[in-house]
């Protein structure tokens, strides 16, 4: 590697933290729940060694019932310690993994194509696709879970050693579900580099024994294949509201082009990039025995990969061609996606998110002092949490209350927090109560009002004496 590809690589690092970094605490516009769940955790974990329901130094966080992997949380600590409790403590860890994972793409390339200049178009496409740079922004398990996932692959590509890689992978395993799944499959690895281990595979797999229903067969194919279309990688995107950008599929509309020339030439060489199409039919193995058609969370190995084979096209093209047009295009692409990140997606697409959450919890640490009680009504699912993060509640006070709740959870109430519907006829005549809720529900002239940009009312905050 010379000096001038040290410095483009420096600057692409640079870029694509910034892009990831800038702006964290306000687009996306507010924590989801599960993110305030691992922030909130990693707190608890900070202050108390325990997380919010007193388990102690736990693998999986029983949070809501969903008992997500805990490794996340324990990751944040140290940003929570440095920073505080806040929207970039949590989410730091995944700008720095998304970053990391700029530098694999650039060390992938490097390893399968053996040109530095494809390298370097990789890192730089993964610097700034529409995929990378959201997941990279939001307190995902998944995205720091590939980061470890793709050391692991990494190291065991170039030492062919199984201590150091495997450490990585099952570190990748306990941080989201789909690693779990996937790590398995990566044994095959074993039969491309030892083709005798796969008889000895064949005579003990069940699936020679056991063969699975056509009903079920057909179901897996056509749920596999969904995660390859071109309308959901290039155009549509996904139905899930907070796994995307808005306007965008995962990747820029012309890439389907250069995947296509990327494909053309490595399928020509096939036997050389093997491993690279291993990798990329296995990816999306972990996401279609789910009920969700399209769930970009699940699968963004596959989206690494077929990064670095869009990269691989544009590398053909921009040594056989003029590329200029699709780069003019490429980049006009980054700039709307730019664009929509940090205008489009904290205004209009807010509703998505849980937008007001925190300027709710807000309002209610500057009331709440003088009332026995607090009502509080709202849509937002698990509101608990928000409150939790966002008072910065002791842990070790509300490890009081958690001990005592059921599974599954059949209240959010604790200490004098009441989540309930308010009916204000009969409320009104509760004594020292703040109340917290839509317009609708409190029909009396507040003492403070939540307000978004536009100046609607999210929340309107009223007491009795």
């Amino acid at each position: 590697m010379d000096r001038l590809s040290k410095i483009i690589l420096a600057g692409i690092l640079i870029l694509a933290f910034g892009v990831r970094f800038f702006g964290i605490a306000k687009s996306p516009p507010s924590l989801n729940w599960d993110e305030a769940a691992l922030g909130y955790n990693a707190y608890s974990i900070l202050k108390t060694g325990r997380d919010e329901f007193g388990k102690k130094l736990p693998l999986s966080l029983r949070s809501f019932d969903d008992y997500k992997p805990a490794v996340y949380s324990y990751v944040a600590v140290p940003f929570i310690k440095a920073f505080g409790l806040n929207e970039i403590s949590v989410r730091l860890p995944s700008v720095i993994a998304g970053t990391v994972i700029v530098l694999l793409a650039y060390l992938f390339a490097k390893e399968f194509f053996k040109k530095e200049q494809a390298a370097l178009i990789s890192s730089f496409l993964v610097a700034a696709e529409p995929w990378s740079v959201h997941f990279s922004r939001v307190a995902f398990e998944s995205n720091l879970a590939l980061m470890f996932f793709l050391t692991g692959i990494y190291l065991f590509l170039k030492s062919r050693k199984y201590i150091l890689p495997g450490f990585f992978l099952i570190l990748s395993a306990l941080t989201y579900h789909s690693e779990k799944i996937l790590v398995f499959p990566l044994a095959v690895l074993s039969f491309i580099f030892d083709p005798g281990s796969l008889s000895r595979f064949a005579s003990s797999s069940i699936f020679s024994h056991y063969p699975a229903s056509l009903d079920l067969i057909k179901a897996l194919i056509t749920r596999y294949f969904s995660y390859f279309s071109p309308v959901n990688l290039f155009v549509r995107g996904t139905p899930e509201p907070t796994q995307h950008i808005p306007n965008f599929g995962m990747f820029y509309p012309l890439e389907f082009l250069l995947l296509v020339v990327g494909l053309y030439f490595l399928i020509q060489n096939f036997r050389k990039h093997k491993i690279l199409f291993f990798l990329l039919v296995v990816s999306p193995v972990p996401a279609i025995a789910t009920w969700n058609w399209f769930y970009p969370a699940r699968v963004l190995p596959l989206f690494f990969f077929l990064s670095l084979i869009i990269a691989y096209g544009l590398y053909r093209i921009l040594n056989k061609y003029t590329a200029v047009p699709v780069l003019v295009i490429l980049i006009s692409g980054v700039l709307n996606l730019l664009t929509s990140l940090y205008f489009f997606l904290p205004y209009q697409e807010r509703g998505n998110w849980q937008y007001g959450m925190r300027e709710m919890a807000q309002a209610l640490t500057k009331y709440q002092d003088s009332h026995q009680r607090v009502v509080i009504e709202t849509k937002t699912a698990q509101p608990y949490i928000f409150l939790l993060f966002y008072t910065q509640y002791d842990p070790q006070k509300y490890q009081e209350y958690s001990k005592d709740i059921l599974s599954p959870r059949n209240s959010f109430n604790f200490d004098k927090y009441e989540f309930r519907d308010i009916y204000w006829d009969k409320d009104k005549d509760l004594k020292n109560t703040l109340f917290i809720g839509p317009e609708s529900s409190l029909p009396v002239t507040p003492v403070y009002e939540v307000k978004d940009f536009e100046g609607n009312v999210l929340y309107r905050v009223a007491e009795t004496k």
